[in-house]
C-alpha cells in the first residue's frame, strides 16, 4: 500500500478525484479543512458519488460512523452501512487497515492519498485509489472524513453498478 500526503492536485493520480479534492479545496476558506455543509457532491463527477463516503469521528471511545455511504459500495460489501460503525463492515482484516489510514489522517490534519494494489489468483489487477480529505465543524476539530474511491480492473475503471457487481461476481 502507498500512502501519500497530498500537497498539490496534481500529487493526486485520477481527474476524477482531482474533481473531488478541487471542490474540497475551493471550500477551505483559509481554514484548514471545510465543514460538511460546505461540500455540495452534487459538483462531483456522476460516477464519482457512489464511490464517495462521508465518515462521522467519534470519540470516547473513538469510532468512525458512515454517515454517506456511496451506492457503489453497497454493490461491493452488498448492504448499506449508513449510519453504522466500521466495525460492522463484514471484512475484519479492512477494519483495522482503514482505522489506521483514518487515524493518520487525524494526526496529519491534511488531505491523503491510499493506494491499494493487489493481484488476484487470476493474474487479475486491481487497484483501488482513495483520498482522504478532513473536515471541520469548528476549524480546529477533524470531525468528518471525505471519502472518494476510484477502482480499476487491469488498468480499466470500474465506474458503473453492473460494472462493480460483476467484478464482486467474478471473485467469488
Amino acid at each position: 500500500m502507498k500512502v501519500d500526503i497530498i500537497h498539490h492536485r496534481e500529487d493526486i493520480p485520477l481527474d476524477d478525484l482531482r474533481v473531488v479534492y478541487d471542490h474540497w479545496h475551493e471550500k477551505l476558506g483559509g481554514r484548514f479543512a471545510p465543514a460538511w455543509q460546505d461540500v455540495d457532491m452534487v459538483c462531483f463527477p456522476p460516477r464519482v458519488i457512489p464511490m464517495c463516503l462521508v465518515i462521522d469521528i467519534r470519540d470516547q471511545p473513538r469510532d468512525f460512523v458512515f454517515r454517506f455511504w456511496g451506492t457503489g459500495f453497497t454493490d461491493m460489501h452488498g448492504a448499506d452501512f449508513t449510519a453504522r460503525s466500521l466495525d460492522d463492515l463484514p471484512t475484519p482484516g479492512a477494519i483495522s487497515v482503514l482505522r489506521e489510514q483514518y487515524n493518520e489522517l487525524i494526526v496529519r490534519r491534511r488531505p491523503l492519498t491510499h493506494v491499494v494494489r493487489v493481484t488476484a489468483n487470476n493474474d487479475v489487477s486491481y487497484t483501488n485509489t482513495a483520498i482522504r480529505l478532513p473536515l471541520s465543524s469548528d476549524g480546529e476539530t477533524i470531525d468528518k472524513i471525505l471519502v472518494a474511491v476510484s477502482s480499476h480492473r487491469n488498468g480499466i475503471l470500474i465506474a458503473t453498478p453492473e460494472a462493480r457487481a460483476a467484478e464482486m461476481e467474478s471473485l467469488n
